[in-house]
Formats: C-alpha cells, structure tokens, sequence
C-alpha cells in the first residue's frame, strides 16, 4: 500500500476473526500483524469446549489490549431478543464483563439480521453497555489485580 501513498490513517485495518483453536495458539503472531480482532465466540463454541470460551475471550481480550488493538466481541450477546423484546440477565451480565474485560466493540449478529426487535436489540446493547462503562472506575481496580 506505501506505493499507493495512501495514508497510514487511512489505509484499512487487518481485523481477523478468531474462531479456530489454531488461532488461539498463534495468538502472538496474529496479534503482531493485525490492527483488530473479533472474539468469534460463537465459532470458538463450536471448536473448542464450551467452558473453555470464556477464558478465550478474556485470553484474546487481554492479549490484544496489551498490543494496543481494537477488540470486538461476537456472537449470542443479546441471542434472545431474537424472539424476545428485552436481554436477559445473563446476556446483561455477559455484556458488562466483556465491557470490563476491556472489549471496545460488541457486535449484534442475527438480533439485527433477522430477529423480531432489532432495534430493542441495539438499543438494549447500548443500554447495558452505558451502565458498565459508567461503572467501571469502582471495580477496575479489583478486576485488574486479579487478571
């Protein structure tokens, strides 16, 4: 791209999906040659067990904030207002804590594709999303000595 003189700014941004156990062990690698990540949470599901998710999630969190990337988090954060109008306390709970694990994106998938309140969707993300960060400064701390 430099032969183009395109910008460094403005140039896109390399942003890879994480969704394979590969991936998790190549992690460094990745991270060193990406200017993003997505946590494909619903595809690390699939391929590793499911209990091991969370700490893959906080894993690729952590890692890609400690190389100064911009983190997205994926997949079934609001699943169930696909049919229902308002999150439940665990998807609230999930969205906070990838909030406070340091996530700078949380991504709506079939919620906004093909679920029956889209828009309650987004609005619910926003919503939780708001009530964590305006939190955060009281628990930071705690949660940071304990990662």
């Amino acid at each position: 791209m430099d032969r183009l003189k395109i910008p460094a700014n403005k140039r896109p941004k390399i942003c890879p999906k994480i969704e394979k156990p590969q991936a998790l062990t190549n992690i460094d690698g990745i991270i060193a040659k990406s200017q993003a990540l997505m946590v494909a949470r619903g595809d690390l599901g699939v391929e590793l067990d499911v209990n091991r998710v969370p700490f893959a999630q906080k894993l690729l969190i952590t890692k890609s904030k400690q190389a100064g990337l911009f983190v997205i988090t994926a997949t079934q954060m609001v699943e169930s207002m696909i049919e229902a109008p308002v999150p439940t306390r665990s998807e609230v709970s999930d969205l906070a804590n990838a909030v406070w694990d340091g996530t700078d994106a949380v991504m709506l998938s079939g919620e906004a594709a093909s679920g029956k309140y889209p828009v309650e969707a987004v609005m619910a993300e926003a919503s939780a999303v708001r009530e964590a960060e305006s939190v955060m400064h009281r628990i930071k701390p705690a949660v940071a000595s304990v990662v």
